[in-house]
């Protein structure tokens, strides 16, 4: 349980979240809520004076579903409102509450531009109600950072916000520190950051050296003359490679016949391993593109490239290096956090969406969250069509362009949803052969998508997209267009998790305008191929549409076993990055111990030891996080081998870093530098997230690792 404490007008509306279900909360809030213009109560005063401060500074009525909204985000609890329905201003009127209550706010975004938009659109609201507002985005210089993270709203990307925070914890004076604290927490879009991006490790790194050797280049030569099925494997459901004997015999020769499993050859069997992942577990336009020489990597959930985010231990290199690539910097770990640990910083958290029900149970598991569901202003009127099931991806592709051509001669405004950059621009293409004119919308041109949704709506308009267009987008119908039935949105296939299927079909039927929806999916899907537990076998039509209700039953099944193990692997993650932010408390608090002291050479020798050996044990960590998963061969559990041995490795770190630094500046009394005692700060430091889990959970690891095993211990025999 945890505990919330808004106020709205002097109203308390603390209570313990979760003794209440839904039902029995928004029954409560409605209560609570005061009609227009009842100026009898506290609370119905304070929504006559921001109702006139909207009315006045934006020309919009704030509709009694928008402070519904309010309350319940007042409450501590996450809301669920269409598309459409004005979640930008409700959450400028909870910030103004909450600031009126006491708190200071920032208000997370999902990027840059979101971020300063909502800001500056709500800035006259702000103003008029005696709050201050500012924005911060990735280009923001430090002062300025610094000026904005005092007033009492502040809005920025999640991401931003974690990455000041590392670098706050680097800082070699208080004064050098951008953040203010972490109050008030609310999230825009809070599904997609606070779930989505739940296992993506937010980092900051620093260059200590030069890049050693060329190894990964070597590895990659060696690994472009394997041959797939004799050299190496690769799953069903290509989420793992791995090297025959035959390979592992060949790769052996090829580095002038060292043993990879031996001790010595450890870090070559690790660069023959990544080249093998960059070669056979990654696409180029699917989860990476090649832009302006640089591998940028897809976010597949929103369909935007990835700024600021690469793979991790070395498969980022190894990607560049297939690619002939000028490589990446490297350098090592300084720091790292993750949304979760980031999120419950705060005092308080709350958060909207047009999909936070679907993610009803993470967020109640991860940050004990509870959602309500705000019924739309005006009903839905959209009309989902069942799932159409294709035999083949080839017939689903078909029936979609056909379905898409006929609602296009109608005049109908189309969007066509994708799962990829390749498969939106293979739709694309078969819509062009069949005569349909249309445009594409994917991270190849994201710097076009204001103009493309701006027109997405309009009479006869077909729009191919990725995910791109699911979330954050506002497509208004053009002239003519709701006469011609309205937006029809047209998905090639379900996502791995229905959420996403609900954002993109969400674009269409906003604030009661008629629309509708359709999924034309195939039985050889990757969801489907890597999901479902049984094959289907049955009759498909002459087009390849299969009718029986089985069929759409065996899709619908996949989804929710993907949803389930993303669940699962969500869960699990969390648990281990849990332990790596107890450690960090525990060093930033030594941390702010130190930069308490006036002696600069002191405070600066003790905060070098302490980085680097923090920046040691980090990987110290990942070496552990990636073969602990070997204890699943041997039976026991790997987080809580995991948890064994990173408590046992930092036990005595902190300690150890005091008497170092106290050896060094004792045993050098002249010293005046850290230069004068061996010590440096890096020569540069950079953040990104990374791409976590990309080689798969503790279980595919110890799999592969046992078939690796048995591999080399079939050849010892067959070799005796």
């Amino acid at each position: 349980m945890r505990v919330t404490a808004g106020s709205v007008g002097g109203v308390r509306l603390t209570q313990w979240v979760g003794e209440q279900d839904e039902r029995t909360a928004l029954r409560r809030l409605r209560r609570a809520l005061p009609r227009r213009g009842d100026a009898g109560t506290a609370l119905g005063r304070t929504r006559a004076e921001l109702d006139e401060i909207v009315r006045r500074t934006l020309g919009l009525e704030v509709h009694d579903e928008q402070w519904l909204a309010v309350l319940a985000m007042q409450d501590g609890r996450v809301v669920d409102l269409d598309t459409g329905e004005g979640k930008t201003l409700v959450g400028a009127l909870a910030a103004v509450l909450a600031v009126r209550d006491g708190r200071r706010l920032h208000v997370a975004t999902v990027n840059d531009y979101l971020a300063a938009r909502d800001a500056q659109w709500m800035r006259p609201v702000y103003e008029a109600a005696g709050v201050s507002v500012a924005s911060v985005t990735s280009l923001t210089p430090p002062d300025e950072r610094r000026a904005a993270y005092r007033h009492d709203v502040v809005y920025a990307p999640l991401t931003e916000i974690g990455f000041d925070l590392l670098r706050d914890g680097l800082v070699e004076r208080p004064a050098d520190r951008v953040l203010d604290g972490l109050d008030h927490l609310a999230v825009d879009e809070i599904d997609a950051l606070l779930v989505d991006q739940a296992r993506i490790p937010l980092v900051i790194a620093g260059a200590w050296g030069e890049r050693e050797g060329d190894l990964a280049v070597r590895a990659a030569e060696v690994v472009e003359a394997l041959t797939p099925g004799d050299d190496f494997e690769v799953d069903e459901g290509r989420t793992a490679v791995w090297l025959t004997e035959r390979g592992t015999r060949r790769v052996e020769r090829s580095f002038g016949g060292i043993r990879l499993y031996d001790e010595g050859g450890a870090p070559t069997l690790t660069a023959v391993n990544l080249a093998l992942h960059a070669r056979e577990l990654v696409v180029r336009d699917v989860d990476y593109l090649v832009v302006d020489g640089a591998v940028k990597l897809v976010d597949i959930a929103r369909g935007r490239v990835a700024h600021q985010r690469r793979w991790p231990d070395g498969l980022q290199e190894a990607v560049e290096v297939r690619e002939r690539l000028q490589r990446s910097e490297a350098g090592v770990v300084l720091d790292q956090t993750t949304v979760p640990a980031l999120t419950l910083a705060y005092r308080s958290v709350t958060g909207m969406s047009g999909t936070a029900a679907g993610a009803r149970e993470e967020l109640d598991t991860l940050y004990r969250l509870q959602v309500v569901r705000i019924a739309p202003h005006r009903p839905c009127v959209r009309k989902d069509e069942p799932v159409c099931v294709y035999a083949g991806a080839q017939d689903a592709d078909r029936g979609l362009v056909a379905r898409a051509a006929q609602a296009h001669r109608s005049g109908r405004p189309v969007l066509v949803g994708t799962q990829s950059v390749a498969a939106s621009e293979q739709v694309a293409a078969l819509l062009d052969e069949a005569g349909v004119p249309n445009v594409v919308l994917n991270a190849k041109n994201d710097a076009a998508e204001a103009h493309l949704v701006a027109r997405a709506g309009e009479v006869g308009t077909v729009t191919v997209s990725t995910q791109m267009a699911g979330r954050g987008t506002d497509i208004r119908l053009g002239p003519g267009a709701a006469e011609a039935g309205g937006l029809l949105v047209l998905a090639r296939g379900l996502y791995p998790s229905s959420r996403l299927d609900d954002q993109l079909r969400g674009r269409s039927g906003r604030q009661g305008d008629p629309g509708g929806s359709a999924v034309y999916a195939a039985l050889d899907d990757e969801v489907v191929a890597t999901a479902a537990d049984a094959d289907w076998s049955g009759q498909a039509g002459p087009d390849g549409l299969v009718a029986a209700r089985s069929a759409r039953a065996l899709v619908l099944h996949a989804q929710k076993v993907a949803e389930g193990s993303d669940l699962a692997t969500l869960q699990e993650t969390w648990r281990y990055h849990a332990v790596v932010a107890a450690q960090r408390a525990a060093v930033q608090a030594e941390r702010g111990r130190i930069l308490e002291r006036d002696d600069d050479l002191w405070r600066a020798v003790r905060l070098a030891v302490l980085d680097r050996a923090w920046s040691d044990h980090l990987g110290l960590l990942t070496d552990l996080r990636e073969s602990v998963h070997l204890r699943v061969v041997a039976r026991m559990n790997p987080w809580l081998s995991f948890n064994h041995d990173a408590e046992e490795a930092f036990a005595t770190l902190l300690d150890d870093a005091r008497d170092e630094a106290d050896r060094l500046v004792t045993g050098t009394p002249d010293a005046t530098s850290l230069a004068d005692l061996g010590l440096r700060r890096p020569s540069a430091t950079w953040t990104y997230l990374v791409h976590d889990m990309v080689l798969g959970d503790d279980v595919d690891r110890a799999t592969r690792a046992l078939r690796r095993r048995l591999g080399r211990l079939t050849g010892r025999d067959e070799a005796g």
